[in-house]
């Protein structure tokens, strides 16, 4: 399958990334900054190659449940004892949580929060498709997060999202949201 090229808006006086042109930048207020620019898509195919899953080196064949060890599971807690209760005690090292709900119910604040907690002994990208690094960084700062080992990428390019994990080696990634 052929790669497709997109058209995006981009505010020339911070950056903000839209699919839509307005005439007034949605996160920096200032008006007739939004300016048309094509983004390079890659096709589906692309971006999957070079990427192996390191759970599929390691099972090389199906595996009986009573030949399964589950001593070494390491839960992080979220330092939310209610969201940890739900998942067991934790977040399990390479596992994958899809926290959801309605626009505005509070699941980047939650995310955020958690990051303040983890990132006190852990490497963790934020990777954001909705808002831009200054919208992330504002909420923070109303919610007294600071964590130096929070790293923020406003990015909706997949294959980017993916070299940006390669090259930083976080500890945890949240993306919010996979939707975009």
């Amino acid at each position: 399958m052929a790669a497709k090229n997109k058209i995006v808006y981009i505010c020339s006086n911070c950056g903000f990334e839209s699919a839509k042109w307005a005439g007034k930048c949605p996160d920096c207020g200032e008006w007739n900054t939004m300016e048309e620019s094509v983004k390079t898509a890659i096709s589906a195919k692309s971006a999957a190659s070079g990427y192996t899953s390191s759970a599929s080196t390691l099972l090389t064949r199906p595996l009986a449940i009573s030949e399964i060890d589950t001593e070494d599971e390491h839960r992080y807690h979220t330092g939310l004892s209610e969201l940890d209760r739900v998942l067991g005690g934790g977040l399990v090292k390479g596992s994958l949580v899809l926290i959801s709900g309605d626009p505005g119910i509070g699941k980047s604040t939650i995310l955020l929060q958690i990051c303040e907690y983890l990132g006190q002994k852990l490497r963790i990208l934020y990777v954001s498709g909705e808002e831009s690094a200054r919208q992330i960084k504002l909420r923070a700062g109303r919610l007294g997060v600071s964590s130096p080992n929070l790293r923020i990428l406003a990015e909706t390019d997949v294959q980017l999202v993916v070299e940006h994990i390669r090259t930083e080696k976080p500890d945890i990634v949240m993306i919010d949201s996979i939707q975009t």
